[in-house]
């Protein structure tokens, strides 16, 4: 009778799909934790472009909805900060510019490429804030410090590797295209690309 049992359960483990057993992408809530590098480029028709890196980091909170035994698809929100900043000076007068909090809103489509890994790609909605400061040492009344917010979008991809429960590691690459705007007649616009690495857990 015991061997039966036995017999009788390993059957069922092994009939259970290997997707439900690798403990990466099985639907459910999930929320995670990333940090990682940082490039913002500038581009000023006629001009050319110029970009500055740094260090970026944020989160993410995201649904996944199981379409079979082995791909995935759900929404997801995050938002992320950066350090990075360029600073230009003459005379007594700095001028600088910093990235700053980036909100997204998207879905993402994935799918287990092995045992325990996970591939995916994802996209939507983004909303990015670029501050801008003025100081002048001389004259303090000339100081000037303000922001904007720029619509866009965003398109990534990543791979997230299972580690124990529904605990998980990821490495991802996002890039972001905001609205253009005008700068003294030129058409400009700010790209964003990011390489991160996560930690997360699903429930």
């Amino acid at each position: 009778m015991k061997k039966l049992v036995l017999a009788a359960t390993v059957a069922m483990l092994g009939a259970t799909p290997a997707f439900a057993q690798s403990g990466e992408l099985v639907g459910g809530p999930r929320i995670e934790a990333v940090v990682g590098w940082d490039r913002t480029v500038l581009h000023v028709d006629g001009v050319g472009s110029s970009g500055k890196s740094g260090v970026t980091y944020g989160g993410e909170i995201g649904y996944d909805f199981p379409l079979s035994d082995y791909i995935i698809v759900g929404p997801y929100a995050g938002i992320d900060g950066a350090s990075t900043k360029e600073c230009i000076s003459g005379g007594t007068t700095t001028a600088c510019l910093k990235a700053g909090r980036n909100i997204t809103v998207g879905a993402r489509l994935g799918t287990n490429i092995a045992k325990r890994t996970a591939f995916y790609v994802k996209g939507g909605y983004s909303n990015g804030r670029m501050t801008g400061t003025i100081t002048d040492t001389a004259v303090p009344a000339n100081n000037v410090n303000g922001h904007d917010n720029m619509d866009g979008f965003h398109i990534g991809t990543g791979v997230q590797l299972g580690l124990r429960d529904r605990i998980y590691t990821k490495i991802e690459y996002n890039y972001t295209r905001y609205s253009s705007f005008e700068v003294f007649g030129d058409e400009s616009r700010f790209d964003r690309h990011r390489v991160v690495v996560g930690v997360g857990i699903g429930f």
